[in-house]
């Protein structure tokens, strides 16, 4: 990070687009294996915001507003992204209307597992919880006859 703040003068603005989204992409992810997100919680993170509202307060400075125009159209966006998963920095999957994101899986398949696993263990919790509340339902109507 310190040497791309030492370069930034001699990196182009589209190099620096693409680590802005890279470095967006991380701080969604933090410390897990993946990231359930969306394209546009990426553009907020990419422009240094938290959430939309954020995002829009950032952009009344007109010369972030440009920048902001020009590397989140769909085709800039697709394409930053995918020089980001051609330098193996990242793995993206698009899946459900959500984008699936990880540092830390290196191909496809490794982040579907990951996400299958994830989906069957939020089932599992489900099924787990349902089965508590029946039973204290059943609790509750035993105790009041």
């Amino acid at each position: 990070m310190q040497n791309l703040y030492n370069r930034k003068e001699y990196i182009k603005a589209d190099e620096r687009a693409l680590w802005a989204m890279y470095m967006g992409i991380l701080s969604i992810i933090g410390n897990k294996e993946f990231a359930q997100t969306t394209s546009s919680m990426i553009k907020c993170r990419m422009f240094g915001a938290r959430n939309k509202e954020e995002l829009n307060v950032l952009l009344k400075d007109k010369s972030l507003k440009k920048a902001y125009e020009k590397y989140t159209t769909k085709y800039r966006y697709n394409k930053l992204l995918n020089i980001i998963q051609d330098r193996n920095m990242i793995t993206e999957i698009a899946l459900h209307r959500r984008t699936y994101v990880s540092a830390k899986l290196k191909n496809a398949d490794a982040l579907i597992d990951a996400i299958l696993t994830k989906e069957k263990e939020v089932k599992q919790k489900k099924l787990r919880d349902e089965a508590k509340k029946k039973a204290l339902r059943r609790y509750h109507l035993a105790k009041s006859i």
